[in-house]
């Protein structure tokens, strides 16, 4: 039972944990200290003193941020004495902000943006300030009453600074330092940092570079946690304050970030933090801070229906439309429809399309927009489903993260974030989620951790390598033999946890022989990784336990082989099941994990059921489409594009104008994440609440809406509710039953039982496949600047201004084999598309692989589009592809 402290504040009896502050005890009482250095996605700093109070039999005022609670302890936090502190404090801070609004008797008469007239210094005033009415310093001036300054104001005459996405005004910082800690605390970049000492102490990058260049990634923390206009996103920077507050989830990738969207005359204005979210604490990156605005109020939104008339697109009705699909999809043979799902749409509307297509269409064609999911087989023999075994949360506890085939830095930056924030030296653990919420909610003071041991498996240099223990560069698509490498040491070494072996698992002995059969000479041959590698690698994740895998697209494009590999090592060491243990794939879009819960895939039925069922394509003629992350113009979007040139009715049902449109005989407009309600389920598996923020533009309409009009047009009810949905769900899918969808108002559970017994998997491993002669083997690459976006760069034109041109990774033995010169361009020519971009050589690659890296590439040159391509926009598991290596002159 947790044990709970007494104390009274202000004459109230509080209960507090042991481990909480005064402040975090005041806070979850409702009473408020006014603090301007704290911050509740920070460890308390204590530097401000605005939060001191005085406690009884104790001498002098401590800051209650740093105070801890104490059984009996009777704390005052508004006597004459602590008011007088607080006055003082804030005049010193304001000597050096602009301070002649702060202290106006008639400021409580003035209205957002009036400019005022009894001062002609406008521009030093909170009504020209980026964050009027959004300022801690406004509230905490008004709460101690502050009116009058003794000491003249003292302009610094700095520059505005105007990074790529940020505007920084640091003549309104009042040097709280809280940019400076999140940007190493919590993100591990360290771009800001204080210059000078004393009066002149002010915050900039290192000798004054460009954010960019300083490494800055655009996450946005910096300016969530600036109190005041010092930090300000600069493509809404004047537009005031919201008047509605929405809370909802992320759509770009799986880490299922909360946050909240606000909203003013049915516009986005911004996005701000959700430090309650469990996923992602208040973090994003630089797409859901910067780029769901342009998203959303995007130029090139659908906005009415359409139908092909004599070989152009004209617009027409609902019913029109409807109709029309209806026709389409009830004339033709079931066996000749397809239907594709998008990953980024909502469970419930991912299950009312397996619906219509099974129960309305009944064609077996049901297909979406990511790699095969049988390569994730061995996951649901061991675990009885598709998805994690571990959470979010398991990074902060385990103590050796092995990292396979994945690059979380760059698609999906807040697990990255987490990774690099336990695996530095020394490593810093952060306050957890509280149990309560406020504005601004309690954590508890945390010391430093012992760092986790960090071991990655990839053939490319990343982000991480600078936090890693061990970087073993694999042979690309030979990871399955290096994991079973390691299986054999632990096994033969008596490493493994042959207690948890014998008792929560299945299968070890038709594994064994295996695994003991393997040649550790022959794995070193064939993955060229030196076998004390092998050994050392293998020696750690046995001995420091508990130990996370993850693993993204790297591994699944290898098959079923690569990750019955990954779950035979977990078993054998016994990390599932257990706090800091388990698998945790990193694979897929922002709802790939409710596609397969919602049984959105052939040969997957709700709640993972195996069906005997499989998509044959060959005959199809009408092709019905939803969502907008299907891409035409790499190597996978070449067969849909071929498919789609033999239909004769293709509807397509999404939010935005796209290359289908070329194809498309029926247009049904949808709408986005920040316009619907529903729910996704997060790589973690956890169940979150989708809120609509915003208006559909036009005559554009809610997917759900439409695939029930459509459905009942077939035959098939579907309720176009999705509260109705997900109780219909919730009956067929293990975990999901007793939960309420208006239960999920605040945050849902993480819903991830586990079998009574692991089953150990298959293994069968390969042999490589040698490249054809002439040919290089190409491996996508992903960016947080374009993670899982669409061909258009225009789709988030404030992001592009900081993403970096694409890059054509080559090592320095393939660059002299070909005669590729270091950033000079060269063209890539595969399958069906022709390609030009710049090459990159990277010292680190050995081989004949090549990697893609970051953006989309220049221009290209042999497609006959006027727009940048990128060959693996669609997903993060797109198959590496054989291309041919050209210099250009």
């Amino acid at each position: 039972m947790e044990q709970h402290v007494k104390l009274t504040i202000d004459g109230v009896e509080v209960t507090a944990r042991p481990d909480m502050t005064v402040l975090q005890a005041a806070q979850q009482a409702g009473i408020y200290i006014p603090t301007l250095c704290w911050h509740p996605a920070l460890r308390p700093w204590g530097a401000c003193r605005m939060c001191v109070v005085e406690v009884e039999r104790q001498r002098g005022y401590p800051p209650s941020c740093l105070l801890p609670v104490a059984d009996g302890m009777v704390v005052r936090t508004s006597t004459d004495a602590v008011r007088e502190i607080r006055r003082e404090i804030i005049e010193a801070v304001i000597t050096e902000h602009p301070l002649g609004c702060l202290t106006c008797h008639k400021e409580d008469q003035c209205y957002t943006g009036e400019p005022c007239l009894r001062s002609p210094h406008v521009d030093f005033r909170c009504v020209t300030c980026p964050a009027n009415y959004r300022c801690e310093l406004q509230a905490v001036c008004d709460y101690v009453e502050f009116s009058e300054v003794r000491f003249p104001f003292k302009y610094r005459g700095l520059p505005l600074r105007r990074d790529p996405l940020i505007a920084a005004d640091f003549n309104l910082c009042i040097v709280c330092n809280r940019c400076v800690r999140v940007c190493d605390e919590v993100r591990g970049i360290a771009v800001w940092a204080m210059e000078n000492r004393g009066a002149t102490t002010i915050i900039s990058t290192s000798n004054g570079q460009p954010m960019v260049d300083a490494g800055c990634i655009m996450c946005g923390a910096c300016v969530d946690v600036c109190p005041v206009g010092a930090l300000e996103e600069r493509q809404n920077r004047h537009s005031g304050p919201g008047e509605q507050l929405v809370r909802t989830v992320c759509n770009y990738c799986p880490v299922g970030c909360q946050f909240t969207l606000e909203v003013r005359r049915g516009r986005l204005l911004r996005v701000g933090p959700d430090y309650e979210a469990p996923a992602n604490r208040g973090q994003y990156c630089v797409r859901g801070r910067f780029g769901v605005s342009d998203f959303v109020h995007n130029p090139m939104r659908l906005q009415t229906p359409m139908v092909r008339v004599a070989g152009s697109l004209v617009e027409t009705s609902w019913g029109e439309a409807i109709g029309a699909a209806v026709d389409a999809l009830k004339s033709t043979p079931p066996e000749q429809v397809a239907v594709f799902g998008s990953s980024r749409l909502t469970t419930e509307e991912l299950y009312a399309l397996q619906k219509l297509a099974r129960d309305g269409i009944g064609t077996p064609n049901l297909l979406w927009d990511l790699a095969d999911w049988t390569a994730l087989e061995p996951l649901h023999t061991a675990f009885e489903k598709v998805g994690p075994t571990a959470t979010i949360a398991d990074i902060e506890k385990a103590q050796t993260y092995l990292v396979v085939g994945a690059d979380p830095w760059e698609t999906v930056p807040v697990v990255g974030m987490k990774v690099v924030q336990y695996a530095r030296k020394p490593a810093i653990s952060l306050p957890p989620v509280s149990g309560y919420f406020n504005y601004l909610p309690g954590r508890a003071l945390l010391t430093e951790r012992e760092r986790a041991n960090l071991i990655l498996i990839n053939p490319r240099p990343t982000h991480l390598n600078r936090f890693a223990d061990s970087w073993v560069r694999v042979r690309p698509g030979t990871d399955a033999w290096l994991i079973a490498g390691m299986v054999k040491v632990i096994v033969e070494e008596g490493l493994a946890d042959s207690e948890f072996i014998n008792r929560e698992t299945v299968g070890f002995h038709h594994l064994e022989p295996a695994i003991r059969a393997l040649d550790l000479g022959q794995v070193s041959r064939i993955t060229g990784v030196d076998r004390d590698a092998i050994v050392r690698i293998a020696r750690i994740f046995a001995e420091k336990r508990p130990g996370l895998i993850m693993f993204g697209g790297g591994i699944v494009h290898q098959g079923r082989s690569a990750v019955a590999a990954l779950v035979a090592l977990a078993l054998v060491t016994g990390n599932v099941g257990r706090p800091g243990a388990g698998l945790l794939p990193l694979y897929g879009t922002a709802n790939s994990q409710g596609a397969l819960d919602a049984g959105a895939v052939a040969g997957l039925g709700p709640g993972q059921v195996h069906l005997d069922e499989a998509p044959h394509l060959d005959n199809i003629k009408t092709c019905y489409i939803v969502g907008d992350s299907f891409d035409l113009e790499g190597p996978d979007g070449l067969q849909l594009r071929r498919l789609l040139e033999r239909c004769e009715t293709v509807v397509f049902q999404g939010a935005f104008s796209s290359p289908l449109l070329d194809y498309a005989t029926i247009v049904l407009p949808g709408v986005t994440f920040a316009e619907k309600e529903g729910t996704v389920t997060n790589l973690e598996r956890r169940i979150e609440r989708v809120r609509a923020g915003v208006r559909p533009p036009a005559e554009a309409r809610p997917d759900l809406t439409i695939l029930a009009e459509i459905g009942r047009g077939i035959g098939v009810e579907i309720s176009d509710e999705p509260a109705a949905l997900f109780a219909e769900l919730a009956e067929r899918v293990p975990g999901l039953a007793g939960l309420d969808y208006d239960g999920l108002e605040f945050e849902g559970p993480v819903v991830n039982p586990l079998p009574e017994a692991f089953r150990f998997p298959e293994l069968r491993l390969g042999q490589p496949e040698p490249a054809a002669d002439g040919l290089v083997t190409v491996y996508p690459g992903r960016s947080f600047y374009r993670y899982d976006l669409t061909t258009f760069p225009e789709m988030l034109k404030t992001v592009m201004t900081v993403g970096r041109d694409r890059v054509l990774e080559v090592g320095p033995e393939l660059a002299a084999r070909l005669g590729l010169t270091d950033g000079r361009p060269v063209r890539v020519i595969g399958d069906g598309w022709d390609l030009v971009s710049r090459v990159r050589v990277v010292a680190e690659l050995v081989g004949d692989a090549a990697f893609w890296d970051f953006e989309y590439v220049g221009p290209p040159a042999g497609n006959g589009r006027d727009r940048v391509p990128d060959p693996f926009a669609r997903s993060p598991v797109s198959k590496p592809v054989r291309v041919r290596l050209e210099p250009v002159a």
